[in-house]
């Protein structure tokens, strides 16, 4: 869902509730929940800022097959995004942002925290 805040400023709303498949090994599969929330602005034609937030909840089953058991498990996630976008020419444009993402779970070895920056040239057609 997209909704125009005013003449420059816009927010955006995704929401999924699925069953996927799971990215360990011996899960049979992994119910999932995400949600977000983007905020973009233009300050000019050309250069633009946007603000977003996720919260992603996993429940992984369990699973038992002969001698191998491996059990059923929970993670959450949070992803913040700050970002900035400069337009050389229609197609062309200079990006910049920032990431921070924080996971955790109920294996202890699956939880992570992680800053990331990036920046790079996008083309369009």
């Amino acid at each position: 869902m997209l909704y125009a805040l005013g003449k420059q400023t816009s927010i955006s709303w995704t929401s999924r509730y699925v069953l996927e498949e799971p990215d360990v090994p011996c899960s049979n599969s992994r119910t999932t929940f995400r949600t977000g929330l983007t905020l973009r602005h233009y300050f000019t034609q050309k250069f633009s800022t946007s603000a977003a937030v996720f919260y992603e909840h996993d429940n992984n089953d369990g699973f038992t097959a002969d001698l191998v058991r491996s059990p059923a498990f929970t993670e959450d996630s949070v992803d913040l995004v700050l970002s900035a976008r400069y337009a050389i020419t229609r197609c062309f444009a200079l990006e910049a942002g920032y990431n921070f993402t924080d996971v955790g779970s109920d294996i202890a070895l699956r939880e992570y925290t992680r800053n990331r920056f990036w920046g790079g040239l996008n083309f369009s057609f």
